[in-house]
């Protein structure tokens, strides 16, 4: 079930690099629907809460640097919700793959292996030089170039993690 709300958010973020609220407040609903209907009303809520939030800590340091969006955060929330925290720890370890995968395929069509090599040791340097963590991408003329709709890594994710559970 949760497929019928990755998909729809992947292609939007493929095509609009967003994530409509709607598809979340949908995915959002879903799940606690299914803890409602597992795990009773007052446990499905514990375990709904829970699912929800965990992630939403664990991914905000990644979104306050700008690594991660979102909507991203809140897709990874919905499965951690309907399924379990190690499910959906699977479910992002295989996005990041995919993600990286997705990113070498980016860089070798654009040819900017050398320019985006340039950002990123500028980057560490500043980080370095300023003793604080800062956003990685703090301007938005690169938000097309560099950003990967990571939408789309999750339902990849997703997707092989069902693969390997059935």
């Amino acid at each position: 079930m949760i497929f019928l709300v990755l998909l729809p958010a992947a292609i939007c973020d493929l095509y609009c690099y967003r994530v409509p609220h709607i598809i979340i407040i949908m995915g959002l609903g879903l799940s606690l629907y299914h803890n409602f209907m597992v795990y009773g009303l007052f446990h499905g809520v514990i375990y709904f809460s829970v699912g929800c939030i965990i992630p939403l800590i664990v991914c905000s340091f990644f979104y306050l640097l700008r690594m991660l969006g979102a909507a991203d955060i809140k897709l990874i929330s919905i499965i951690s919700s309907y399924y379990s925290l190690v499910f959906s720890a699977r479910v992002m370890f295989y996005a990041l793959l995919a993600g990286a995968l997705f990113s070498t395929l980016k860089i070798l069509r654009k040819r900017n292996l050398f320019r985006r090599f340039l950002y990123f040791s500028s980057y560490i340097k500043q980080v370095y030089r300023e003793k604080r963590l800062i956003p990685y991408y703090a301007s938005a003329n690169w938000e097309k170039e560099a950003v990967i709709p990571f939408s789309v890594c999750i339902l990849f994710g997703y997707c092989i993690c069902l693969c390997i559970a059935s």
